[in-house]
Parts: C-alpha cells; structure tokens; sequence
C-alpha cells in the first residue's frame, strides 16, 4: 500500500514539475526577443535585508514613472553583496532611464538611503553590462 501511494505521489509531483518547467520555458522563450541588453549592478552592503524593501522600492517606482519596458529584480547574490538584475529591449532604453534617474529628485533621495543602509559612497557600485547580438 504504502509503496502505491509512493508510487502515485511521485507521478503527480513529477507531472507537477514536469508542467512547471514547460511553462517557465514558454514564457521565457515569448519574452526572449523583447530584452536585448541587460544590467547586473552589484555592490557591498553592510546590511542587506534592511536595505532590499528600498532597492525594490526604487525599481517599483521606476515602473511607475517610465514607460520603458524593462524588468528586473534586486536581491543578494551568494557573496552577500547587494544588487539587481535589469532587463531592457535595447541600451537606448537603458541610457534613457539612466537619464531619468539622474533628473528625478524622488529617485535619488531613495537611492542616496539605500546607500546609507549599505554604508557606502554614492554610485560605489559596479555595474555590468551584456548586449543580444
């Protein structure tokens, strides 16, 4: 009985996984062609989880504003450094935005805490970039 019941859990769980990742592989492959230059910014932060609700805050409000398609998201890579990943349709799209930061007061007041938070000086980060060809 026992093994019966094994044995059905594990096709369902397969079954479960197995759609799962057809479905992550068809939104990735509907999206491949949209990004075509991406960002990964990484810098040391002191505190991390303090200031990830603001690095998250500042892409939000970046969404909220621009009518540029990017997406991304910010978290903390395996060498406790703080960071996002950005995807954008061209480097057009990201120059423009870098533009917008660089004029939006709101933007850099939240981005000026994060570094407070992370005790570093500001833009005392590294960015890298990747272009489709």
């Amino acid at each position: 009985m026992f093994r019966r019941n094994l044995k059905n859990f594990i096709f369902i769980f397969s079954f479960i996984f197995v759609g799962e990742a057809f479905a992550q592989s068809s939104e990735l492959k509907n999206n491949e062609n949209n990004y075509k230059f991406a960002v990964m910014g990484k810098n040391k932060c002191a505190d991390p989880d303090k200031a990830m609700p603001l690095f998250n805050e500042l892409l939000d409000y970046q969404k909220s504003q621009l009518n540029n398609d990017f997406s991304g998201f910010c978290g903390v890579y395996d060498s406790g450094e703080a960071g996002c990943i950005v995807l954008h349709p061209s480097r057009e799209s990201y120059d423009a935005i870098q533009e917008w930061q660089a004029n939006s007061d709101k933007w850099i007041e939240t981005a000026k805490r994060v570094w407070d938070i992370c005790e570093i000086d500001d833009f005392a980060f590294t960015i890298e970039k990747i272009q489709k060809n």
